[in-house]
């Protein structure tokens, strides 16, 4: 979640610096002006590339290299202090859970899959909706459709602020997470890395898509379609997505062991019973 709201922060942020760019240097904008914008973006980027060289290397990928001292000290870097002793143990422990190859193999059991195709069509949700909140679409696209000048624009950028704000506390998080609380341990690396490249191939297609889209039914109705696609991620949610707070990862997999359609609401409430 810390991760979404970043972004967004990001987004903010850039959006300051192209007005302050465009402010002060208003006749730039078809020359040397977004040059600046775009290129200013490197800036972080550089910054947080030589920030990576400081960061510790996997706790867990050290273990399995046998480098125990630098595990202690990697540990340490992420706030856990623990001996060599408890490192040792440590590292038994993996070694028994991962070293067998068929472990893996049998963990991909037909709830881990079912897990993974509903995680998967969460994240395409997230990217051709970018909101559960249907309404937002409906103001901006009468804003569109009914308004011009002033009141036009207020009304949209109310709508694109709503947008921005709903999405990164409702989807726009949530995908991240449940692709950590659903996996087990054995395949939780290749699920979440299967599912984070869904969510980009979506993103992708759905922005080649666009310009095509708003051609053919201008942009007011692109809008009124996400809302639809709203109260079908809504549905999809409802019908096939479980409750995982405050369960083990075990059990969540059991759910979706079952049947899929006992993955909604009836079947949390059941277990709360």
């Amino acid at each position: 979640m810390l991760q979404q709201w970043m972004i967004t922060v990001g987004i903010l942020v850039a959006y300051i610096v192209a007005l302050i760019i465009f402010a002060a240097f208003p006749a730039s904008a078809a020359s040397v002006g977004w040059r600046l914008v775009l290129g200013l973006g490197a800036v972080p980027a550089l910054i947080g590339l030589v920030l990576r060289t400081q960061m510790p290397e996997s706790p867990r990928w050290l273990l399995r290299h046998g480098r125990y001292e630098d595990v202690r000290k990697a540990t340490k870097a992420l706030g856990t202090e623990a001996s060599i002793d408890d490192v040792r143990r440590a590292a038994t422990v993996v070694e028994r859970v991962e070293g067998d190859p068929e472990r893996r193999r049998r963990a991909w059991t037909p709830g881990v899959r079912r897990a993974l195709i509903v995680v998967s069509v969460f994240f395409i949700f997230q990217q051709i909706t970018g909101i559960n909140v249907p309404l937002y679409y409906v103001v901006a696209a009468l804003g569109l459709a009914f308004l011009s000048g002033t009141p036009r624009l207020v009304v949209i950028m109310i709508g694109l602020d709503f947008f921005i704000a709903s999405f990164a506390v409702g989807v726009g998080g949530t995908g991240w997470t449940l692709q950590g609380e659903v996996f087990p341990t054995a395949v939780r690396g290749q699920a979440a890395a299967f599912c984070a490249m869904i969510d980009w191939l979506a993103n992708f297609l759905l922005i080649e898509v666009f310009p095509v889209w708003q051609n053919a039914i201008s942009l007011g109705g692109v809008l009124v379609c996400f809302a639809a696609l709203c109260l079908l991620a809504i549905v999809f949610v409802w019908k096939f997505l479980p409750e995982t707070k405050g369960l083990p990862v075990e059990e969540i997999v059991q759910i979706f062991e079952r049947h899929p359609t006992d993955a909604g609401p009836t079947a949390a409430a059941q277990r709360s019973a």
